[in-house]
């Protein structure tokens, strides 16, 4: 097993709910995009949906996106 799966089970078997277990992995992209220097040169910033969605005040219930970013380069 590599590193990430390794990562992935020990989130799997902490995870109480699917909930968590898709929070947990939202974390870990997070910190990847803005971590990871070809990623970090892409995006200003990365939230997860549901921060994204308090800050705008909008309704965090989920849809579908996991997400949101701030492209480091142009306006969107």
């Amino acid at each position: 097993m590599s590193a990430l799966d390794d990562l992935m089970k020990s989130y799997r078997d902490a995870a109480v709910t699917e909930r968590e277990e898709g929070t947990y992995l939202e974390r870990l992209a997070c910190a990847y995009l803005t971590a990871d220097p070809v990623q970090a040169d892409e995006y200003a910033e990365v939230w997860s949906w549901s921060d994204w969605a308090i800050q705008h005040g909008w309704n965090c219930t989920d849809g579908g996106n996991d997400l949101g970013a701030k492209l480091r380069k142009e306006e969107g």
